[in-house]
């Protein structure tokens, strides 16, 4: 009887990428509101200002912070890509009940807005 190994290999092929690929299991986050990072109705994975996610960005995620939303970051994050669009802000720091948190970015990192004291963003 002959085994037919292209269905396998194919199948073992696509499973490698799905799992390689880092974009696979990613969403992309918008501020909808000004909040704490943490917080799911701080964002939307339908464009700013939308309607509130079911959760916070996580490790593998594409956040965008909108303007005019301050996003607080009160606890250590991880995110893939961060992109602060011009009139958003990240507050993090010695005020906001940020001291000593990280904010870890493992992708890209874009500012469309000056950076002003302990805020990122138009002040």
């Amino acid at each position: 009887m002959k085994k037919n190994y292209s269905l396998l290999f194919i199948l073992v092929l696509t499973t490698f990428f799905c799992f390689t690929n880092k974009d696979v299991f990613s969403a992309t986050y918008y501020s909808r509101t000004t909040g704490l990072w943490g917080t799911a109705s701080t964002w939307s994975t339908a464009g700013c200002g939308g309607a509130a996610a079911a959760s916070s960005p996580g490790a593998g995620d594409i956040v965008f912070i909108c303007g005019p939303d301050v996003v607080t970051v009160a606890a250590d994050v991880t995110t893939m890509n961060l992109t602060i669009q011009n009139g958003g802000y990240m507050l993090m720091g010695s005020t906001g009940g940020g001291a000593n948190k990280e904010v870890t970015i493992t992708g890209t990192f874009t500012i469309d807005a000056p950076i002003m004291n302990n805020k990122i963003g138009i002040g």
